[in-house]
């Protein structure tokens, strides 16, 4: 028994070897008639059981606690803004470049990098920041592409963009392709963000 305190002893630095029994009793600052022992790693505030908020460094008061999001998914108006511009503009060309160059079944294969590439666009626009919001985004984004890129030439070359929207709306509206291209970009984009 002697060589077991003489080692505890000598583990704690030679001090005095300290028990439950002699761990001062306080009451909890949230609840002044609850006698404890335990303190907030943070503030060393004494905190009763029920006020105890366990984090990932250890037992916390619950003003030292204050849970948060997770800064990647904190995300300003200023970047929803900034990724809402960046995402429909890389949508609208990205749209515009496909549509002049394949149509069909070949264009369904070029869908995952056209949502990849507007989702990349977006998430870069929001310093990398993730979220629904910009899921949103994204998904808003690669729709617009893939509808309303194609009347891009058409309103560039001087046709009034009315006309050229509605046209484009019908085009789409009425191609299976475009529908299935759409899905699957919407898709890859979401899952860039997400």
């Amino acid at each position: 028994m002697v060589a077991l305190v003489s080692e505890a002893q000598s583990m704690n630095g030679g001090g005095r070897m300290t028990t439950s029994d002699d761990a001062e009793t306080l009451s909890c600052i949230r609840h002044p008639g609850r006698s404890t022992v335990l303190r907030c790693g943070r503030c060393n505030a004494p905190i009763c059981v029920a006020c105890t908020v366990q984090t990932p460094v250890g037992a916390r008061c619950p003003a030292c606690a204050q849970r948060r999001r997770l800064p990647t998914y904190e995300v300003s108006r200023r970047l929803y803004l900034r990724a809402a511009a960046a995402g429909v503009a890389a949508g609208l060309l990205g749209g515009m470049v496909i549509s002049g160059l394949l149509r069909g079944l070949f264009a369904i294969w070029l869908a995952p990098v056209f949502g990849w590439l507007v989702g990349e666009v977006v998430a870069r626009a929001a310093n990398l920041r993730r979220g629904p919001g910009l899921q949103a985004i994204a998904a808003a984004a690669v729709l617009v592409g893939a509808v309303f890129g194609p009347a891009l030439p058409a309103i560039v070359s001087g046709r009034p963009i009315g006309a050229a929207l509605l046209q484009a709306v019908l085009v789409a509206g009425g191609d299976l392709w475009v529908g299935v291209f759409g899905l699957l970009a919407v898709f890859f984009a979401v899952q860039r963000v997400r």
